[in-house]
């Protein structure tokens, strides 16, 4: 399960970097392939079926506007727009209730009812980076992992 992620995360920055050089095919196959988290991530964070497609529209014009900015090194493409759509579902709370959504009631929207998308993806990211490092280990100490 987790080669397939990291081959997933590794396709995804190769399609990033084609959409980067200008290669619409490549944008449009992220975009179909990160669409679905990022839309479970802020539907089940906002009530409004509107507003959460005006939320996802922001979220992709951003990811749109920033393919130059991703960073690999601090995490996968999926990693890096789910961040963006957490941003925009804040903004929105913000700007919908803005001095009635207090910093309580925040924690408890952004954490949904379930372990969300990044919350996945920030612990799948984690246990990589582990088990990467452990492989980089003495075989004695491999085996006392199992790996």
């Amino acid at each position: 399960m987790e080669l397939k992620k990291t081959l997933r995360d590794k396709h995804h920055q190769l399609l990033l970097l084609l959409a980067r050089k200008g290669n619409e095919d490549a944008f449009q196959r992220l975009y179909r392939e990160i669409y679905d988290p990022v839309a479970a991530y802020v539907n089940r964070r906002v009530n409004n079926s509107a507003d959460a497609e005006d939320i996802i529209a922001v979220v992709f014009h951003r990811f749109l506007t920033r393919l130059d900015s991703f960073d690999g090194s601090k995490g996968s493409v999926l990693t890096w727009i789910v961040s963006m759509a957490r941003h925009a579902v804040i903004d929105h709370h913000r700007r919908v209730n803005p001095a009635t959504v207090s910093s309580d009631a925040m924690a408890e929207i952004l954490a949904g009812n379930r372990p969300g998308v990044l919350q996945k993806l920030i612990r799948e990211e984690n246990l990589l980076r582990i088990q990467a490092l452990l492989l980089g280990q003495i075989p004695e100490i491999r085996e006392m992992f199992d790996l």
